[in-house]
């Protein structure tokens, strides 16, 4: 899964552009952020034109809080 980064208020127009893309699978938009399934060559990822950053989703932690206890 990767998931990119857009200015605010563009949300819509880089979830149409990811969609857009070969191999691509749009799976979530929220604030400023586009989540998506890619599969293929990663050339056309670097020509989108809405969005900021894009990022490989390599896995996510549970479990972590806020608190100094936590870090153990």
């Amino acid at each position: 899964m990767m998931f990119a980064l857009t200015t605010r208020g563009l949300e819509t127009f880089s979830r149409d552009e990811i969609a857009r893309l070969a191999g691509a699978q749009v799976t979530e938009v929220g604030y400023r952020r586009i989540a998506f399934d890619f599969h293929g060559d990663l050339i056309p990822i670097t020509r989108l034109r809405t969005v900021d950053d894009v990022f490989l989703d390599l896995g996510m932690w549970t479990g972590i809080g806020r608190h100094r206890e936590t870090l153990a």
